[in-house]
């Protein structure tokens, strides 16, 4: 029994040595690519009024511009149109809203300055009915 315990105690050693190193946060790893402003931004979790989305809209602004987390969509706020194609017409405003961030997070080539790439962090969505 004593043997099989040794036996059993050095294959568990040969094992784990052989086991993969933990790698560091994913969490951690994109904050350290954030820039002070980006980490600012994520902690904002807005809402707006309207269920259709122009190009020069705030939230979308606010989007491209101050990097926020997230955005909650209401009824209240008249972010649902109607019960005709409710899921279809949230789907579409929500591909906008997520559009415009990865967008957003795309290196952009100027005429005069190529701007550098930031972290694509998908946005959080809540919705309340």
């Amino acid at each position: 029994m004593r043997t099989t315990t040794y036996i059993f105690l050095l294959l568990l050693a040969v094992v784990s040595a052989f086991a993969p190193l933990p790698q560091g946060d994913p969490a951690e790893s994109l904050l350290a690519q954030m820039a002070p402003e980006e980490r600012v931004g994520q902690l904002f979790l807005l809402t707006f009024d309207g269920s259709r989305l122009d190009t020069d809209d705030p939230i979308l602004n606010l989007i491209r511009d101050n990097h926020i987390s997230g955005v909650v969509l209401r009824s209240g706020n008249d972010n649902f149109s109607g019960p005709e194609n409710t899921l279809r017409l949230v789907k579409e405003l929500i591909t906008s809203l997520q559009s415009t961030e990865y967008q957003a997070s795309l290196p952009q080539t100027g005429a005069e300055v190529e701007v550098e790439s930031r972290a694509y962090i998908p946005l959080l969505i809540g919705v309340i009915q």
